[in-house]
């Protein structure tokens, strides 16, 4: 399955992304994507597209399994890139204009799904147990969605009750 992510669309829609800088929420959508991917959206290739009107031709790179575009209008970018993929797309949005958009150029093949099942669930905890690892998801615990419960979380898992 091909993902297309619509960047800035995600990032503006999660109330607490949409309050950082937009340097900040690239890099925040784009770790929740390589660190959540699979387990959110499923198994396949993940592409994030945003706005970059600066930009007179699209520009990409790649950040472990998540490619970066940066293209003069997100939005014409994913249609070629849904055009371009043939069968087995998903795009996450909610600009329903995009949405119409491909559907009506594309086809039904397209499956979309809504930018919030990239928040909704939480990342998972890692507790360490004589040197076995395992992932839990601690129930009742909002999502980590900042830097800030990121480091929380890592302070956490690299010290010891007595802080060493």
């Amino acid at each position: 399955m091909q993902f297309f992510i619509d960047g800035y669309n995600a990032t503006m829609r999660d109330e607490e992304m949409a309050r950082y800088s937009k340097e900040n929420q690239r890099e925040m959508l784009v770790a929740r994507i390589g660190s959540a991917g699979t387990r959110v959206l499923g198994v396949g290739r993940y592409t994030v597209v945003f706005d970059a009107r600066d930009q007179w031709q699209s520009v990409s790179e790649q950040r472990g399994a998540v490619k970066i575009v940066y293209a003069p209008d997100a939005d014409t970018d994913i249609v070629a890139r849904c055009t371009q993929a043939g069968k087995n797309v998903t795009v996450v949005t909610d600009d329903m204009r995009l949405r119409a958009r491909i559907s009506q150029d594309i086809g039904r093949h397209v499956r979309f799904l809504a930018t919030s099942v990239l928040f909704d669930e939480p990342v998972a905890h890692r507790t360490v147990k004589k040197n076995t690892m395992h992932t839990d998801i601690i129930e009742g615990q909002e999502p980590i969605r900042d830097a800030r419960g990121i480091t929380r979380e890592l302070e956490g898992l690299w010290l010891d009750e007595d802080g060493e």
